[in-house]
């Protein structure tokens, strides 16, 4: 299974219910990986398989798990450490069947497996949905799937609609065919810069699945890819939602305003299930606009409280 996948599946399993005893009502809804370590790297050996690694952390009081595959070493649950870089001590291979053997660990780990593998069924169940939907005219369809998965999973960006030969046919998410960056990505980059966010541990989708070869239809393919689009936001769960642009923002906000600058610089709540999620559009970050920078950093500092 592609190690993001996996890293996304955990982010939206991971719950009060999942978490260290000591924490459970208290624990921090926007930096999910804090006390999860030892039900996660119990999951994870299941399905990487390879080892579970255990370490004393002493300047942070307390012990950390985290797996080693193929002499590779992962933790998905690197980012608890927040305020410091963590000092690893008495580091060794640690036995699955110890963590088992305490009562809250492995109630808490089959409470982790069963919402993991929930998100893998929704998650082939929507894609199933997008590659079957035959409702609007004059798009072009693609085989890969329509969510571009990476590192960061705090926050989701959604664009308008697939371009003809972007990274739906090539898999190549901000380059061109050249692999060069394009110019307006390295824009976009400049901005992540403020959240200490890499342009490639973004992850996107785009609120029209399929490439509309008429623009004329994008209200209507909207209104019929919505539904999908809100599937997968409930399915990843981030903690905010950007954006990019007009039509991107209609899928949300549809008629409640009349020019993109009037909700621009604008935060909203939109309910999405039974959530409410906060949602921030942005300018796109074209090199020729004197906006898609300067107009677009207070967007960026206020999305660093959702990291």
């Amino acid at each position: 299974m592609e190690e993001n996948i996996i890293r996304h599946a955990l982010w939206s399993s991971w719950s009060k219910e999942t978490a260290h005893l000591e924490v459970k009502e208290s624990r921090n809804a926007i930096n999910r990986t804090v006390w999860q370590c030892a039900v996660t790297s119990m999951l994870v050996q299941e399905i990487l398989w390879g080892e579970i690694i255990k370490a004393e952390v002493p300047n942070y009081w307390y012990s950390h798990f985290w797996n080693k595959v193929d002499w590779k070493e992962i933790d998905f649950t690197s980012d608890q450490f927040t305020d410091w870089p963590p000092i690893f001590e008495e580091k060794k291979i640690y036995d699955l069947n110890r963590l088992m053997s305490n009562n809250n660990t492995n109630e808490r780990y089959w409470i982790l497996k069963k919402d993991f593998e929930r998100f893998i069924k929704d998650y082939e169940n929507i894609e199933s949905e997008v590659s079957i939907c035959r409702l609007c005219p004059k798009v072009s369809h693609f085989k890969h799937d329509s969510i571009y998965f990476w590192k960061n999973c705090s926050l989701l960006f959604i664009w308008e609609a697939p371009a003809r030969g972007w990274w739906r046919i090539t898999w190549k998410a901000w380059k061109n065919e050249k692999w060069k960056i394009i110019p307006s990505w390295r824009v976009l980059q400049k901005l992540l810069d403020l959240l200490d966010i890499n342009l490639f541990d973004v992850t996107f989708t785009e609120a029209i699945k399929c490439f509309p070869q008429d623009r004329k239809i994008l209200p209507e393919a909207m209104a019929n890819c919505s539904p999908i689009m809100y599937k997968q936001i409930k399915l990843l769960d981030p903690n905010a939602l950007i954006t990019l642009w007009d039509h991107a923002t209609r899928a949300f906000l549809w008629n409640e305003y009349k020019k993109f600058w009037d909700v621009v610089w604008k935060e909203f709540e939109v309910k999405v299930g039974e959530k409410i999620y906060k949602l921030f559009p942005i300018y796109h970050p074209s090199p020729i606009s004197p906006k898609s920078y300067t107009w677009n950093v207070p967007i960026f500092n206020r999305l660093k409280e959702y990291i």
